[in-house]
């Protein structure tokens, strides 16, 4: 079932899906918004991840062009996507479509100054240039901007979700190799992804991300903006009460 495409439905989406990264527990998340934004290829069957909510398969930028109607619902999810952007920016967060599929967008989350430390890691680095990925160093924007050009630009409905896309959502570096080389198999547990490697960080961090869905849904639902969610908490200051010096208070 389609999705309505109006502001208060992808800001639900992004709220739901992207909690982790509006309270700052990790630098980037992704999720399919469901719609037809794109035409099936003739000779590719409909993949079964099409309508996963917290991963998907990419672009389907060598198929049939999109119809008129397909490119007024790019558009406007477009427009919509960037009104989130401008009310994330103070908080430094950007969005963005990585690529447009038959059965919906995939929207992409991220912190660039977060994302640019992690993919910067040494073994992060060598792995992607490995792949293929040009992660020529630049300051956080750019870099960032440039390594997502090239993930894009991987993403086909026939291929599946690239096996290096665990990198852009900050998946421990042990874990996304383990995938890759175990191609899926013989994982010691998993949660938001499959692990190889140190299960108690691993299990600390689904906790985590739980924990901030939980608190992103509950401030929602007493009328949250995305900036609210967004926002650092501040600690409440600490000091004497009014009137009293801190030698009174502690007796010195």
């Amino acid at each position: 079932m389609e999705r309505p495409l109006t502001l208060s439905a992808l800001e639900d989406a992004i709220a739901t899906h992207c909690a982790a990264v509006l309270l700052d527990a990790r630098p980037a998340s992704m999720f399919t918004f469901v719609g037809n934004f794109a035409s099936p290829r003739p000779d590719d069957p409909a993949h079964p991840d099409c309508a996963f909510q917290g991963h998907g398969p990419g672009d389907n930028a060598h198929g049939p062009s999109p119809t008129a109607g397909q490119r007024a619902r790019r558009a406007l999810l477009a427009r919509l996507l960037g009104a989130c952007e401008r009310e994330l920016a103070p908080s430094g967060i950007r969005a963005r479509v990585l690529a447009w599929r038959p059965c919906g967008a995939i929207v992409y989350l991220y912190r660039p100054d977060r994302l640019a430390r992690s993919l910067s890691d040494p073994r992060t680095s060598r792995a992607l240039g490995q792949m293929g990925y040009r992660t020529e160093p630049r300051s956080p924007g750019p870099f960032c901007a440039a390594l997502l050009a090239q993930l894009g630009a991987r993403f086909s409905c026939a291929a599946g979700l690239p096996h290096e896309m665990g990198f852009f959502l900050g998946y421990p570096y042990e874990d996304v190799m383990g995938f890759i080389t175990h191609r899926g198999r013989d994982f010691i547990c998993f949660g938001c992804w499959k692990v190889y490697a140190n299960p108690r960080r691993a299990l600390r961090s689904f906790s985590r991300f739980k924990r901030c869905a939980r608190r992103a849904e509950r401030l929602r639902s007493s009328g949250a903006t995305l900036a609210d969610l967004a926002r650092p908490v501040i600690p409440p200051v600490t000091g004497p009460p009014r009137g009293q010096t801190i030698r009174e208070r502690t007796g010195t």
